[in-house]
């Protein structure tokens, strides 16, 4: 190394220091001025530089007591010490003040959890802030603003008494049309670069128990579709009928396989029954929609039939980009060359902060677009008119025949203009880079499946507009579809952004949301305290929790916007919630 002039030096063994004036003509060797005022040529590997910032840091000669050491300890902390020099302050503290290294050692490491706590709470009183101006931005991306007319209408209508938003509202139906479109219909980004993607969503909308998530997904998802999944329902009896006439008075050993049963939908699976199932959906050029209440059930349960040994993730994975599979079986070869299946259900948010816990290595959760359902409660009506319910019974004939005329379209590719081209290229660079930047692997992930999100989005968006009439089968998707979808994916995208980035920074989140919830659950809307919290608490909480944290999380609360602090006549500190976590 090359030690700069001017740089202020200690000799490791002899401990006295100088400042390095020139570089000596033997390799390795600096001239110093001792501070003494002698001039010496020292070897570079026995001196070590002096970093000033350090050294105020392990600078002890203002304590002279514990309640110093504390404060001492607290302050290096806070400025981010590493371990090996705090490792050497706490035994030049020990031996200034006469206690032993390991009290010492233990008050670090309680200053230690405490300032990680505070840091954690910080950063989700941030994050609950950007979440709150994410939901304002949201106000805008309503059904109008992404659907055709009659058809975001229609979907207003069906939603009316459900805690929904906009992207609450339309992913789901999205979802459901993209279940119906044939293997090898496709959106094509870049001719090219040959980027091109199905039109199949993987969909989830997150909410607590009670939330009202299968109410909106019958709706959206599950009534639009029904005289669809009726008819192929119809459609495989006759078959089983026409097989069992021509098995008519032929041997079991001459008679034809039986027809595999064709569905637009299931809602539980195997890897291998799934295989079967695409297999035979290819032969007919159709698509599938897993259509799972709760998906949490569905993860959970990857190769649970094979003892941990299969593969239903890595199915999952290629499905979304509507792969294939060649396999090999003792009994039953499968074999399918393309897919189209989209997913939808819903999950809880405790749940899926559990899934994401370990990251997103194979990029799974980056795949799916996670639709938050808000918190608010909606009233039933208390009277119903003829005109509402013949409103209401319009909404469901519009949905069912937007999904039927989708159903009916051939495959094909479809196109960007030029105008929505240049969009798409620009966004995808964009997505690219931020992808590259992140330090969190999940984040990255997600950034990078961004674009094929969007072009999938785009290109339901475009088919639901053919269907309502108001396009040509043959026109190319415009710069106003690629510009709803990129809103779409990227607000979407920014919610899933704070749940990782939450997850990765550690438990702050968690003490927040108890701490809010024990406060709207109060009697009478009464402030909260630290003892009603501590009550509350899990055994493992209470461990890492102490009356400050609980403070410190009411405090950002409260600066949040989430409720107000009152202070007890002794100065306690209490807490009363005023409004709701987004």
């Amino acid at each position: 190394m090359s030690i700069p002039s001017g740089t202020r030096i200690r000799r490791r063994i002899e401990g006295d220091e100088g400042v390095v004036t020139k570089p000596n003509s033997t390799p390795g060797f600096v001239y110093v001025r001792m501070d003494g005022g002698l001039q010496k040529s020292l070897a570079e590997a026995q001196i070590d530089i002096i970093n000033p910032e350090i050294e105020d840091l392990l600078d002890i000669s203002d304590v002279e007591c514990l309640d110093e050491v504390k404060n001492k300890l607290r302050y290096v902390i806070n400025e981010g010490i590493g371990k090996t020099d705090l490792t050497t302050l706490i035994i030049k503290l020990a031996c200034e003040v006469g206690e032993t290294q390991y009290s010492i050692q233990r008050i670090a490491e309680a200053l230690v959890k405490e300032s990680q706590q505070r840091l954690a709470i910080t950063n989700e009183a941030e994050k609950l802030k950007l979440e709150a101006k994410r939901q304002n931005y949201g106000d805008d991306i309503t059904a109008n603003a992404l659907l055709p007319f009659y058809v975001a209408k229609a979907i207003t209508a069906r939603t009316r008494y459900l805690p929904t938003d906009g992207p609450s509202a339309v992913v789901p139906f999205l979802t459901a049309v993209a279940g119906l479109t044939k293997i090898g219909t496709m959106v094509e980004g870049s001719k090219v670069a040959n980027y091109r993607v199905p039109t199949n969503i993987f969909g989830c909308t997150v909410s607590q128990s009670g939330g009202k998530k299968t109410p909106g997904a019958k709706l959206l998802v599950e009534y639009p579709t029904k005289a669809l999944v009726v008819d192929m329902a119809k459609a495989n009896e006759q078959e089983q009928l026409q097989w069992k006439d021509s098995c008519r008075g032929l041997k079991k050993t001459d008679q034809p396989p039986p027809p595999f049963p064709k569905h637009l939908q299931v809602n539980d699976y195997t890897g291998e029954a799934l295989a079967a199932q695409l297999q035979a959906q290819e032969s007919k050029g159709l698509g599938l929609l897993i259509y799972r209440d709760e998906l949490s059930g569905l993860f959970g349960g990857f190769d649970k039939y094979s003892n941990g040994k299969g593969n239903d993730e890595q199915q999952m994975l290629e499905l979304f980009d509507g792969g294939g599979l060649s396999s090999i079986r003792i009994v039953g070869n499968r074999h399918y060359s393309r897919s189209q299946v989209s997913i939808y259900g819903s999950i809880q948010p405790e749940l899926l902060r559990e899934l994401v816990a370990n990251g997103d290595a194979s990029g799974l959760w980056a795949r799916f677009l996670f639709v938050p359902l808000p918190r608010k409660a909606v009233s039933l009506p208390l009277t119903t008119t003829p005109v509402e319910v013949e409103e209401m019974e319009a909404a469901a004939a519009k949905l069912a025949e937007i999904c039927d005329a989708v159903y009916k379209m051939p495959a094909r590719t479809y196109e960007l203009d030029e105008h929505a081209s240049k969009i798409f290229v620009d966004y995808e660079l964009k997505e690219q880079k931020e992808a590259i930047k992140a330090s969190i692997g999940a984040v990255s992930a997600l950034h990078g499946k961004s674009a094929g999100k969007v072009l999938r989005v785009a290109g339901v968006l475009h088919l639901i507009e053919i269907a309502d009439g108001g396009l040509a089968s043959n026109g190319k998707i415009s710069s106003s579809t690629i510009n709803k979808a990129i809103y779409l994916v990227g607000h979407l995208n920014d919610w899933a952004l704070s749940l990782h980035s939450g997850v990765a920074t550690g438990g702050g989140s968690e003490l927040m949301r108890t701490v809010h919830k024990l406060a709207e659950q109060a009697q009478y809307g009464q402030p909260i305290r630290w003892k009603e919290v501590q009550n509350q608490l899990t055994k493992a909480q209470r461990k890492d929790v102490d009356s400050e944290a609980v403070n410190e999380a009411m405090r950002a609360l409260a600066s949040a916007g989430y409720g107000v602090i009152e202070m007890g006549q002794r100065g306690g500190t209490s807490y009363k919630a005023t409004a709701p976590l987004p």
